[in-house]
């Protein structure tokens, strides 16, 4: 058994195209988010709240940039909170309306193919 996964995707609405890469391994998942070809821009870490204490939801930090800071911490503490593991998001696009619809839309795809994978 592998100590981790990796997988690719991509959504195209028109003229809009983005990608992911989802690398999982045991304690964190890392989600790379790119409107032209791969590569990292804004990050955000997110730490899930410690075991036993149910009414703390995770924490995000930034790591690198700010253009879209609030989507990528959003994204960190969403999946630090949901899969118990440390979070590293980074999203590269623009920050108009249409773009970051789609890369809500492709990270719910993501932890969706993570979910099934477990």
């Amino acid at each position: 058994m592998q100590p981790y996964k990796i997988f690719t995707d991509r959504l195209e609405k028109g003229e809009l195209k983005i990608d992911c890469i989802v690398l999982e391994l045991e304690n964190a998942l890392f989600l790379i988010i790119s409107e032209k070809g791969y590569r990292v821009s804004t990050m955000a870490g997110g730490v899930p709240s410690p075991s036993g204490v149910s009414d703390m939801r995770a924490t995000s930090f930034r790591i690198l940039g700010h253009k879209n800071l609030l989507l990528a911490s959003a994204l960190a503490e969403r999946i630090a909170h949901s899969l118990k593991k440390l979070a590293f998001v980074s999203v590269a696009t623009r920050e108009d309306d249409p773009i970051q619809k789609l890369v809500l839309e492709l990270a719910n795809k993501a932890l969706e193919k993570v979910g099934d994978s477990s």
